[in-house]
């Protein structure tokens, strides 16, 4: 094939198509995981889309259908407009990695023949980890869960928390990703059933800190107020001097 992808812009979405079906390992909402795509698309998704969140795979079907594209079409969403596109290409043995971000979002993996390295644009590193907690591995009594035993949850949360301070003290950035499949994210990464995926996150240099949540920025989400998750003494107790 001449050209591995063509990738371009359409009704504010980021589309990425194939002269022949890949191999595309994606986290997302539409034919995530591991498949053989024909196209791989974006679409900015507002705040305010409330369909869209209820039924997001019926909704990315649809858009495919408006696009014009046929086959095989991997699929997720993000709430900031198309632009700073990055695409980046890495070759190494018989396979070929190439990555393509919007606004610091990583928005697709794909896997196809193996060409020559070209990096169009300097991409910052990307690290997945994929964090878990098996209740299992120290047996049925635990000090500190024989009461609760949901408290080895917690405990994983304040890691993943202590992992964020460290990560941005260092300059780093981390995304919990939200938008995916546990069962597939199992599947991929052959984890044993009885063990619980707490988050799967995303590591990496962003471009810039924004000043606000991208949730906020977007409308998805307004920021609330201390008073109102703040109680003294008894569930919305006022919070004195408040």
């Amino acid at each position: 094939m001449n050209a591995p992808f063509a990738i371009r812009a359409d009704q504010d979405a980021l589309i990425v198509s194939f002269p022949a079906p890949v191999r595309a390992l994606s986290w997302a909402v539409l034919n995530g995981g591991f498949c053989h795509a024909d196209h791989v698309i974006n679409p900015h998704v507002r705040g305010s889309d409330r369909l869209f969140s209820a039924q997001p795979e019926r909704e990315f079907e649809q858009a495919a259908v408006r696009l014009r594209l046929m086959g095989k079409v991997v699929a997720m969403a993000t709430a900031v407009e198309m632009k700073n596109l990055v695409q980046a290409s890495l070759s190494g043995g018989n396979a070929e990695v190439t990555c393509f971000a919007t606004v610091g979002c990583g928005n697709a993996l794909s896997v196809g023949d193996s060409t020559s390295v070209t990096m169009e644009e300097t991409a910052p590193s990307l690290l997945h980890i994929c964090v878990t907690c098996d209740s299992t591995r120290h047996g049925p009594a635990v000090l500190g869960r024989s009461l609760n035993p949901q408290t080895d949850i917690y405990s994983t949360c304040c890691a993943i928390q202590n992992l964020w301070l460290a990560a941005r003290a260092e300059g780093l950035g981390v995304g919990w990703v939200s938008i995916l499949s546990e069962q597939r994210l199992k599947e991929i990464l052959r984890i044993p059933s009885h063990i619980v995926v707490v988050g799967y996150l995303c590591v990496g240099y962003p471009a810039r800190f924004e000043p606000k949540p991208e949730l906020e920025t977007a409308g998805w989400l307004h920021r609330l107020q201390l008073r109102d998750v703040i109680f003294d003494e008894t569930w919305d107790g006022i919070v004195a001097g408040d």
